[in-house]
């Protein structure tokens, strides 16, 4: 045992014994309990330089918080403590919040203190379900009775501007609405796809696509409204002419999600696009399987993942689209390339274009490649692209080589970059020059 675990009892102790002093009547063994929950899981290291009046002092400043709000309202608030106006201080920022208890919710509060480039010191958190009287004021303490609400305490690098405390709270507020809206709306979401890939079954004669790649089209959507894709945006989007230029404008059905601001949806010539991105939108093909261009806010850090289902006319012309954002799942990440409609085809294919022999070194080896290879880029990238990289790198194993690999978005938006090397060469220092300054390649 080292010398600093038995620490953290004697001290949360008199948290405790401070509470039952200074709190009066039927509130005391309510703040208790609150912080019992959320300092029962802090790690012993959070705690080697706080002191109990301090910690005492958090606990009931959150304590008053919960009860001057509604348990169904988002708040948050940015503060600097001094013992005269609150009766305890840090030399931190303090961040509360109080929001109704939703999933992502902590993963998006790390990604935005990371974006805002702040150092998180503590973050104490938890669902914590209180109930409470008619006048709001609580009553009981995860007792099985009342709302759950996600109940946060984050100290994070000291902000002595007032600006900076209001961007960042009103940067949390943002992602709480926005996680609110993805959240709210999933199901609606999904039913939104399943419909869609109804009608799609059911007008299957009436579309430009031969039976193999509509079934496994088909098998797709399925798949990805089976748990495996993260909803978090879907518009409707009309195909039409406008001024002389074709428009994918949106329609006046509201969208969901994050889509439901207007804001977040535009039309979009299509005389604005690249030509690639031109060809790609009027082609005789169901989908559109992409990237955003914005990072997500919400669960992870990622660029989010476009779906686009085309709309098409009694004679095959593409008239709109069906649109949803998101993100794959982890699970997805983890799937065999045999188990994921569009890419287990895609493979197969890759691998009868390659001209080696079934179940030779070359095969078993450029297999074992897009068995690893990235899911995203298995999705997006054309299947030229796809044997180009797979084969390339299949001639380059067992050398000391260094090879890069650019894939340029048909939407001309981005570029994906695949950089290999052999397990000789690879190290921590190679990963971090080839993040931040590919030049860097070079020297290695």
């Amino acid at each position: 045992m080292t010398t600093r675990e038995p620490v953290v009892p004697v001290l949360l102790e008199k948290v405790y014994k401070l509470i039952e002093s200074k709190v009066e009547g039927a509130n005391q063994p309510l703040v208790t309990k609150l912080a019992k929950h959320i300092l029962s899981n802090v790690s012993p290291d959070d705690l080697l330089q706080r002191n109990e009046s301090d910690l005492y002092g958090a606990v009931v400043s959150l304590w008053h918080h919960l009860n001057e709000k509604r348990y169904d309202e988002i708040s948050v608030r940015v503060f600097n403590p001094t013992v005269s106006r609150h009766g305890w201080q840090s030399t931190h920022t303090i961040v509360e919040i109080a929001v109704p208890d939703s999933p992502f919710l902590v993963d998006s509060v790390k990604m935005a203190l990371n974006r805002i480039d702040l150092t998180c010191h503590i973050m104490l958190h938890g669902p914590t379900q209180f109930e409470r009287n008619e006048q709001g004021q609580i009553t009981s303490v995860n007792e099985g009775k009342g709302h759950l609400q996600s109940v946060f305490h984050i100290e994070v690098d000291r902000l002595s501007a007032k600006e900076e405390m209001n961007e960042l709270k009103n940067e949390l507020v943002t992602i709480f609405e926005d996680t609110g809206l993805v959240v709210n709306e999933w199901e609606a979401m999904s039913d939104k796809l399943k419909k869609i890939t109804k009608d799609l079954v059911k007008n299957k004669a009436k579309l430009p696509m031969e039976d193999d790649r509509f079934d496994e089209t088909i098998a797709y959507l399925e798949w990805l409204g089976d748990h495996n894709f993260t909803f978090m945006g879907y518009k409707e989007f009309d195909l039409i002419s406008e001024e002389g230029d074709s428009v994918l404008k949106p329609t006046k059905e509201p969208g969901l999600g994050l889509f439901s601001k207007e804001e977040r949806v535009r039309s979009v010539k299509i005389s604005e696009f690249s030509d690639s991105a031109r060809l790609e939108a009027k082609k005789p093909f169901l989908l559109i399987l992409t990237k955003g261009n914005k990072a997500s806010r919400i669960h992870r850090p990622a660029y989010t993942d476009y779906v686009g289902i085309k709309k098409f006319d009694s004679k095959g012309k593409v008239i709109g689209e069906h649109r949803f954002t998101g993100l794959y799942t982890s699970a997805v990440y983890n799937q065999s390339v045999s188990t994921i409609p569009l890419i287990r085809e895609k493979v197969e294919r890759i691998l009868a274009s390659s001209g080696y022999r079934d179940g030779s070194y070359s095969y078993k080896a450029l297999r074992n490649i897009l068995e690893n290879y990235p899911r995203d880029e298995l999705l997006q990238a054309k299947e030229e692209e796809l044997l180009e990289v797979g084969m390339g790198v299949v001639q380059m194993q067992d050398r000391d080589l260094i090879r890069l690999f650019i894939r340029k978005d048909p939407f001309g938006r981005f570029f994906s970059c695949m950089v290999y090397v052999s397990k000789d060469r690879y190290n921590t220092q190679l990963r971090k020059d080839t993040q931040t300054d590919p030049s860097k390649l070079l020297r290695h």
